[in-house]
Protein backbone atom coordinates (compact mmCIF):
# COMPACT_ATOMS: atom_id res chain seq x y z
CA UNK A 1 0.00 0.00 0.00
CA UNK A 2 2.98 2.02 0.63
CA UNK A 3 3.42 2.37 -3.37
CA UNK A 4 -0.18 3.69 -3.79
CA UNK A 5 -0.50 7.43 -4.73
CA UNK A 6 -1.71 10.18 -1.94
CA UNK A 7 -5.15 10.67 -3.01
CA UNK A 8 -5.33 6.66 -1.91
CA UNK A 9 -4.36 7.81 1.58
CA UNK A 10 -6.86 10.40 1.71
CA UNK A 11 -9.77 8.22 0.26
CA UNK A 12 -8.59 5.15 3.32
CA UNK A 13 -7.82 8.01 5.91
CA UNK A 14 -11.80 9.83 5.10
CA UNK A 15 -13.27 6.31 4.87
CA UNK A 16 -11.60 5.15 8.22
CA UNK A 17 -12.57 8.55 10.10
CA UNK A 18 -16.04 7.50 9.23
CA UNK A 19 -15.99 3.87 10.24
CA UNK A 20 -14.00 4.45 13.63
CA UNK A 21 -15.45 7.68 15.13
CA UNK A 22 -12.60 8.98 16.39
CA UNK A 23 -11.43 5.84 18.17
CA UNK A 24 -8.48 3.70 16.98
CA UNK A 25 -8.56 0.94 14.75
CA UNK A 26 -8.42 -2.80 15.31
CA UNK A 27 -6.11 -4.50 12.44
CA UNK A 28 -7.19 -8.04 11.68
CA UNK A 29 -6.53 -10.86 8.97
CA UNK A 30 -9.59 -12.91 7.96
CA UNK A 31 -8.47 -16.03 6.16
CA UNK A 32 -11.04 -17.91 4.02
CA UNK A 33 -9.66 -21.22 4.96
CA UNK A 34 -10.66 -24.12 7.05
CA UNK A 35 -14.31 -23.16 8.07
CA UNK A 36 -14.88 -20.27 6.60
CA UNK A 37 -13.66 -21.85 3.17
CA UNK A 38 -16.07 -24.85 3.50
CA UNK A 39 -18.99 -22.25 4.06
CA UNK A 40 -17.54 -20.83 0.66
CA UNK A 41 -17.53 -23.74 -0.80
CA UNK A 42 -21.00 -25.03 0.26
CA UNK A 43 -22.57 -21.63 -0.83
CA UNK A 44 -21.04 -22.44 -4.76
CA UNK A 45 -22.27 -25.67 -4.74
CA UNK A 46 -25.47 -24.47 -4.00
CA UNK A 47 -25.04 -21.85 -6.67
CA UNK A 48 -24.41 -18.92 -4.60
CA UNK A 49 -21.74 -16.14 -4.71
CA UNK A 50 -20.67 -15.20 -0.78
CA UNK A 51 -19.26 -11.88 -1.42
CA UNK A 52 -17.20 -9.05 0.80
CA UNK A 53 -20.63 -7.13 2.05
CA UNK A 54 -22.17 -10.37 3.43
CA UNK A 55 -18.82 -11.05 5.89
CA UNK A 56 -19.09 -7.11 7.06
CA UNK A 57 -22.95 -7.38 7.51
CA UNK A 58 -23.62 -7.23 11.39
CA UNK A 59 -25.70 -10.55 11.52
CA UNK A 60 -26.25 -9.95 15.27
CA UNK A 61 -28.78 -6.97 14.48
CA UNK A 62 -32.26 -6.78 13.06
CA UNK A 63 -31.68 -3.58 11.05
CA UNK A 64 -29.38 -3.61 7.93
CA UNK A 65 -26.15 -2.58 9.04
CA UNK A 66 -22.69 -3.05 8.37
CA UNK A 67 -19.99 -3.55 10.72
CA UNK A 68 -17.42 -0.96 11.67
CA UNK A 69 -15.16 -2.35 9.61
CA UNK A 70 -12.81 -1.27 6.44
CA UNK A 71 -11.50 -3.77 3.90
CA UNK A 72 -8.28 -2.77 3.42
CA UNK A 73 -6.29 -5.35 1.32
CA UNK A 74 -7.68 -8.21 -0.47
CA UNK A 75 -4.89 -11.27 -1.37
CA UNK A 76 -5.77 -14.23 -3.67
CA UNK A 77 -2.41 -16.04 -4.80
CA UNK A 78 -0.39 -12.96 -5.95
CA UNK A 79 -3.42 -10.85 -6.92
CA UNK A 80 -3.74 -7.74 -4.31
CA UNK A 81 -6.99 -5.75 -4.47
CA UNK A 82 -6.47 -2.80 -2.61
CA UNK A 83 -10.07 -1.15 -0.79
CA UNK A 84 -11.96 -4.25 -2.32
CA UNK A 85 -15.33 -2.89 -3.27
CA UNK A 86 -18.37 -4.82 -1.42
CA UNK A 87 -19.45 -6.52 -4.13
CA UNK A 88 -16.16 -8.61 -4.36
CA UNK A 89 -16.68 -12.25 -4.69
CA UNK A 90 -14.72 -14.42 -1.94
CA UNK A 91 -13.19 -17.31 -2.97
CA UNK A 92 -11.65 -20.44 -0.62
CA UNK A 93 -7.93 -19.30 0.11
CA UNK A 94 -8.43 -15.81 0.18
CA UNK A 95 -6.81 -13.52 2.75
CA UNK A 96 -7.93 -9.91 3.74
CA UNK A 97 -6.81 -7.28 6.05
CA UNK A 98 -9.49 -5.38 7.54
CA UNK A 99 -9.29 -2.31 9.90
CA UNK A 100 -11.90 -1.34 11.93
CA UNK A 101 -13.98 -1.70 15.75
CA UNK A 102 -12.76 -4.56 17.69
CA UNK A 103 -16.33 -5.45 17.89
CA UNK A 104 -16.72 -6.27 13.72
CA UNK A 105 -13.21 -8.57 14.34
CA UNK A 106 -14.84 -10.06 17.12
CA UNK A 107 -18.44 -10.56 15.37
CA UNK A 108 -17.13 -11.51 11.99
CA UNK A 109 -14.44 -13.83 13.13
CA UNK A 110 -17.46 -15.69 15.00
CA UNK A 111 -19.46 -15.58 11.78
CA UNK A 112 -16.48 -17.16 9.93
CA UNK A 113 -16.63 -20.00 12.24
CA UNK A 114 -19.77 -21.60 10.97
CA UNK A 115 -19.86 -22.87 7.25
CA UNK A 116 -24.02 -22.58 8.04
CA UNK A 117 -24.20 -19.05 8.68
CA UNK A 118 -21.82 -18.00 5.81
CA UNK A 119 -24.64 -19.71 3.59
CA UNK A 120 -27.10 -18.00 5.65
CA UNK A 121 -25.77 -14.32 5.06
CA UNK A 122 -25.51 -14.71 1.57
CA UNK A 123 -28.86 -16.13 0.47
CA UNK A 124 -30.65 -14.15 3.42
CA UNK A 125 -32.68 -17.63 4.38
CA UNK A 126 -31.84 -19.86 7.51
CA UNK A 127 -29.71 -22.43 5.93
CA UNK A 128 -30.18 -25.87 7.22
CA UNK A 129 -27.41 -26.75 9.98
CA UNK A 130 -25.12 -30.04 9.20
CA UNK A 131 -25.21 -32.41 6.24
CA UNK A 132 -28.59 -34.18 7.42
CA UNK A 133 -30.50 -30.93 7.48
CA UNK A 134 -28.92 -30.16 3.85
CA UNK A 135 -29.93 -33.25 2.33
CA UNK A 136 -33.42 -33.55 4.17
CA UNK A 137 -34.41 -29.47 2.18
CA UNK A 138 -32.73 -30.81 -1.01
CA UNK A 139 -35.03 -33.63 -0.87
CA UNK A 140 -38.13 -31.42 0.24
CA UNK A 141 -36.90 -28.82 -2.56
CA UNK A 142 -37.07 -32.16 -5.06
CA UNK A 143 -40.82 -32.61 -3.75
CA UNK A 144 -42.41 -29.55 -4.11
CA UNK A 145 -40.93 -29.23 -7.79
CA UNK A 146 -38.06 -26.83 -7.17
Amino acid sequence: MIAQPEDFAHRVHARLASVLKARAPNLWVAEMVDRAAAGIRDAARAGVEVRLEHITHNTRSEESESLPCLPLVLERGALRIFLPGLDQTLHAGDRLLFAGRGSARREMLWALSDPDLILTYATGRHAPSGSLGRWLARKRGRALGQ
